[in-house]
């Protein structure tokens, strides 16, 4: 799916309606209360105000440039991005240059731990994984790290793999936050503005919430639709714990490459990204390792009868396969390829990879791609 999208608006473009009077005068008067500074713009305004799910970043402080931030891109399809460009811009929206698009996959019942045992990615010598420490009881491991995030390579040009259900959970704790300050301030502002000598004080009126069962349900349709009857959402029981309901939900796991700064020559505009993007794959460098799960001993022979491995290589590629999980196949991959001979090395010990392939969930190459695919077109066609 395209997951982000930021639209980079030329020098001296005009916007529509009230929009355009939001870079004339000094310092907008009227929008003052919209906008806010920002390092690299002379102001940014939210637009939500006016109707549009986007925000603007007006003048660089360079260029000249204007920056049109678009919200909630995955959610969208192509010809409502295109509507919310012309309804703002004063141009072909087909025109626009992109100056970041995110492109990215979900990937159901593959969990993140996965995808940090079997993915490395091609020219990216930088990784991080964000995880946090879970204390189980009746565990001998009493540091159990459970990943939230990967990383391949820094911003603004950087593969990551989160857990999307996580991620969507901790949004739903946030916005809960915010309703319930914006419901005490405009209480707040009642009790002010009420009559002098009034005695009668405005009820504090807090909103309702979706129990998060039925929050992730919308956020994550796709999970809703293939989960059994006895587990849909509106069928489970409520629990007071914000991670109980977590448990009745597959593993979600989104996969997304970001371009910024730099993006793809055939997706420099909007119009080329819609004409290319279906042929595109974001996730070329991404490879995904599968290997056995027993490996050969160092006195198996071939047929021959000579033995199959010298002493060296075998003891060298036992190393790799006893301690791949704990370095991760990234950082495996940037030992092996320290000298540029990665492929190689991993042709030769293709046997001691030591990857389950006995039908325990995965996800290969071609099929991310296929997901991928998928989700675009939906987009496009929408």
């Amino acid at each position: 799916m395209i997951d982000k999208i930021e639209a980079m608006i030329e020098r001296g473009t005009s916007f529509r309606g009230k929009l355009n009077e939001l870079h004339r005068g000094s310092p907008w008067e009227a929008f003052s209360s919209m906008l806010r500074p920002s390092k690299f713009y002379k102001a940014v305004a939210d637009l939500r105000p006016f109707g549009f799910d986007a925000m603007l970043h007006i003048e660089q402080k360079r260029y000249g440039t204007h920056k049109l931030e678009i919200f909630e891109t995955g959610k969208k399809g192509m010809a409502e991005i295109q509507s919310t460009l012309e309804q703002i811009v004063d141009c072909n929206p087909a025109s626009c240059r992109l100056g970041r698009i995110d492109l990215a996959a979900d990937v159901r019942d593959v969990g993140l731990a996965w995808f940090r045992e079997h993915t490395y990615v091609q020219y990216k010598q930088f990784i991080c994984a964000h995880a946090k420490e879970v204390v189980e009881a009746e565990i001998t491991e009493m540091g159990k790290k459970v990943y939230q995030t990967l990383y391949f390579g820094k911003r603004p040009s950087c593969i990551r793999i989160y857990d999307k259900v996580a991620e969507r959970a901790a949004h739903y704790e946030l916005w809960k936050k915010r309703e319930l300050r914006k419901a005490r301030r405009e209480w707040l502002q009642e009790c002010v503005d009420r009559p002098r000598g009034s005695e009668e004080i405005p009820e504090l009126l807090l909103p309702e919430f979706p129990t998060l069962q039925e929050w992730l349900a919308v956020e994550l349709p796709q999970v809703k639709s293939d989960l059994p009857m006895n587990l849909q959402p509106d069928l489970l029981p409520e629990t007071s714990s914000p991670v109980q309901p977590l448990l009745h939900f597959p593993a979600v796991t989104r996969v997304e490459n970001q371009f910024g700064g730099r993006v793809p020559e055939s997706l420099q505009t909007l119009g080329e990204m819609r004409k290319n993007i279906l042929e595109f794959n974001p996730f070329a460098r991404m490879k995904l390792v599968r290997g056995t799960v027993i490996p050969p001993g160092c006195f198996d022979r071939d047929a021959s009868g000579e033995y199959r491995f010298r002493v060296k290589d075998w003891m060298a590629y036992m190393f790799v396969h006893q301690n791949w999980k704990a370095l991760s196949a990234a950082q495996m991959w940037s030992i092996l390829n320290r000298d540029r001979n990665g492929q190689l090395y991993l042709r030769q010990m293709a046997e001691f990879l030591p990857v389950e392939d006995d039908g325990s969930p995965g996800i290969s190459e071609p099929e991310l791609y296929d997901r991928y695919r998928d989700s675009v077109s939906r987009q496009l066609a929408a």
